[in-house]
């Protein structure tokens, strides 16, 4: 590679890490916020927690939609055995 190559690599690294950082935040508020759902469960609703999660990470956004339907569906019939 030549340096003008080389610079021009390290100047979209200069751009991508913020948005890597970003992603890590993201994450990790997410992990913080379900841990509950995944530590008392049911595991049904857990479940749709790692389905959300291996989809968001494959960046899969048909994945990810329909994860998102199960798991907002899940909690709703868990919720619901309760009234």
């Amino acid at each position: 590679m030549t340096p003008a190559e080389i610079a021009a690599l390290e100047s979209k690294m200069d751009d991508i890490r913020p948005l890597l950082a970003e992603a890590d935040d993201l994450y990790r508020t997410v992990a913080t916020v379900l841990a509950p759902v995944i530590l008392i469960g049911p595991q049904s609703v857990a479940q749709h927690v790692y389905d959300m999660q291996a989809a968001y990470e494959s960046d899969d956004d048909d994945a990810l939609g329909k994860a998102e339907v199960a798991f907002r569906d899940s909690v709703r019939k868990v919720l619901g055995s309760f009234r």
